[in-house]
């Protein structure tokens, strides 16, 4: 599975591929404005 949320990642069940950087999600949040 690809995803933006790294929060998949604490789950065995899934293989996770995280697409975006820490730079590209720290971008992301404050585009979001989180």
């Amino acid at each position: 599975m690809l995803t933006i949320d790294d929060d998949f990642e604490r789950f065995d069940e899934f293989d996770t591929e995280v697409i975006l950087s820490p730079d590209e999600f720290s971008e992301l949040n404050r585009f979001l404005g989180n």
